[in-house]
């Protein structure tokens, strides 16, 4: 196999593996607009969907130790998610219990580092208050290599914290109206001896600064009033490290699932600090490259990665936008579908990817898709995959209507099965949990268009939606319309019949009875064909509509000179028409009074057909085999 093939890797899906030895999180990173902002501290919330990219930058900053700046990694353990979710104290809020916990471990993180670095870059220079720091962390168990878990920070906090370092008495600990009042007090003499130390140490510029980098929160998190104040407690707390202790910065990554639920009365203040991840298909092909330039260890180009090693085009499109088309535009897709792309080739036994590679690529990503949908929304929307059948073995141009009409028993056993979510289980309601998702896009001004590359929200007013490409083989929905296009392979095959029987050359007669059915046939796919730009229709319908008016067409024009192939052939495209005309009207296209006079006359074309009662078994017209 050729070298290129065999050492190609994109890497690893998420950034917690890649970043590990023979990753390519390091190699193939792609510095973005987003990490220099959270690098440089500019902005202290970075949010974005799950693979978008968030954890890649965090671990990429938390890897890279400069002198202008430490880093720290802070992650909740997954192990303690009950008991911080429970944790609450006596006499405040549970929101203020909550930040009492981040408030704690995120300023432990800062004594620690102050303690290292007064060590490291001032030597013993008298600094009795980092002594005191130091002093405080070792009677709290801080001090160890191996840093307590959350559990034990909040059994800590409920009880008592040991403060006597900074000449606290152990009456003076247990003053206060309630205990979530004494938890506030202690943190406070903490955090003002933290602020102490570093106005005492007095570090000049050339000493850097501290990055706190708070990531995967979702381990803790489970959509629940709780979850919620769990989370609205970090932010504030790193919003108040950010502007309190000097030379420290806060950076949470969250993601936007979890961020856009929350609801509480200051989050207009972390507008300013807030920046989405966002990736364009550019930005993810040059991801793709650099990510294929680190695993073969040489400088290629774009025209060698979309042209030699990946076919250059896919059913008419360039490669690499038929690749970013089938995502959801995350880092995670794309490099989930090259390295499949890859893998398959080589199963296959090719030298590089081919178009039947990237075919078989693309449907078994589209069922793996399909499946993690449901599972990254598992929390939120756990009905999600009840919604599948819906879309399954129709077409992926969807209206509101006939979307309405399809899920209405689906949505009533489903909120049999949820109950607790009943209520939001109406036909509108799912539409835009669809949209939010990803799944399903909307037509607005001619384009469709996802929430991932547009942050707003579905109209009352919108009624053209379409499935995601991603998730469109899976559910057998790669045409706009449910109808599979027109098959003219048994007409053929009649007219090669009568070629070959020496019957074609006899033709039929203009005062035929069957050259006129033909006729009618004929002329009304034409006048068809002729409204169908203003059927007002949508684009991807009129284009299956169009292909498969054009192709009857063909076939029935072939007729003219096939009197052995011409009851079959008719009553075939008549049976076709009332169908594919059942069907447009079935998907909800006949809405509006164009499209619906529009799909009437297709009706009515193959009713004309009808009532002139052509019967093939008999050979002739009105019940009699010797007429016309």
């Amino acid at each position: 196999m050729d070298g290129r093939l065999a050492d190609l890797y994109f890497g690893r899906d998420d950034a917690e593996t890649d970043i590990a030895e023979g990753g390519l999180l390091r190699a193939g990173f792609l510095r973005t607009a987003t990490y220099e902002a959270a690098r440089k501290a500019r902005k202290h919330l970075i949010i974005g969907r799950k693979g978008s990219g968030k954890s890649a930058i965090c671990r990429t900053l938390a890897a890279e130790q400069s002198s202008e700046v430490t880093t720290v990694l802070v992650t909740p353990d997954a192990l303690s998610a009950d008991e911080i979710r429970r944790f609450e104290l006596q006499g405040i809020p549970h929101e203020m219990a909550k930040k009492l916990i981040w408030r704690y471990v995120l300023a432990t993180h800062i004594a620690r580092h102050l303690v290292a670095h007064a060590a490291e870059a001032h030597g013993k220079a008298g600094r009795r208050s980092v002594s005191t720091v130091r002093n405080f962390l070792a009677a709290n168990g801080e001090l160890g290599d191996q840093r307590p878990r959350f559990w034990q920070i909040i059994e800590r906090l409920r009880t008592s914290l040991s403060l006597e370092a900074f000449g606290v008495g152990i009456t003076w600990e247990l003053g206060g109206p309630s205990e979530g009042i004494r938890t506030a007090n202690q943190l406070d003499v903490v955090e003002r001896n933290l602020k102490q130390a570093i106005e005492d140490l007095a570090c000049p510029a050339e000493h850097g600064r501290l990055l706190l980098l708070v990531d995967q929160i979702e381990d803790v998190w489970s959509n629940d009033g709780e979850s919620d104040s769990l989370v609205i407690g970090l932010l504030r707390a790193a919003r108040d490290v950010t502007s309190s202790f000097s030379g420290v910065s806060c950076v949470v990554f969250l993601r936007s699932d979890i961020y856009d639920l929350l609801q509480f009365p200051d989050k207009d203040k972390l507008h300013g600090d807030e920046m989405r991840v966002d990736w364009s298909e550019s930005r993810l092909l040059e991801l793709i490259l650099a990510r294929a330039q680190a695993s073969l260890g040489v400088d290629i180009d774009t025209d060698r990665l979309w042209s030699e090693i990946f076919p250059p085009t896919m059913n008419g499109t360039p490669v690499g936008a038929y690749l970013v088309q089938h995502t959801l535009l995350r880092p995670r897709d794309i490099i989930h579908l090259c390295n499949l792309c890859r893998d398959i080739a080589e199963g296959n036994g090719h030298d590089r990817i081919t178009e039947r590679d990237l075919s078989e690529a693309v449907h078994q990503y589209s069922d793996w898709k399909l499946n993690d949908l449901a599972n990254e929304y598992l929390a939120n929307y756990p009905f999600l995959d009840g919604l599948y059948p819906i879309f399954r073995d129709h077409g992926y141009v969807v209206t509101r209507h006939a979307f309405k009409r399809r899920a209405a028993e689906p949505l009533r056993a489903l909120a049999g099965r949820f109950p607790e979510r009943a209520s939001g289980l109406t036909g509108d309601d799912v539409i835009d949990v669809l949209y939010e998702i990803g799944f399903l896009g909307v037509r607005r001004n001619d384009h469709v268009v996802y929430a991932h590359d547009h942050h707003d929200r579905i109209e009352s007013t919108d009624r053209e939606f379409h499935i995601h490409p991603c998730f469109r083989p899976a559910l057998r929905a790669t045409l706009a319309t449910s109808k599979p296009r027109y098959d003219g392979v048994l007409i053929g095959e009649m007219v090669g019949r009568d070629i070959y029987a020496g019957t074609r050359n006899i033709g039929l007669q203009r005062g035929d009875r069957e050259f006129q059915t033909l006729q009618t046939v004929i002329d009304g796919v034409r006048r068809l064909l002729d409204r169908l730009d203003d059927a007002g229709l949508p684009a991807e319908v009129r284009v299956d509509v169009s292909a498969n008016l054009r192709h009857i067409l063909e076939q029935a024009e072939t007729l003219y000179g096939s009197p052995g192939g011409i009851a079959f052939g008719i009553d075939h495209i008549q049976a076709f028409l009332s169908s594919y005309a059942q069907r447009l009207e079935n998907d909800g296209f006949a809405d509006g009074p164009r499209t619906s006079a529009y799909i009437r006359s297709m009706d009515d074309l193959t009713r004309r057909v009808r009532n002139q009662v052509w019967t093939p078994n008999r050979g002739g017209y009105g019940g009699s085999g010797s007429e016309g």
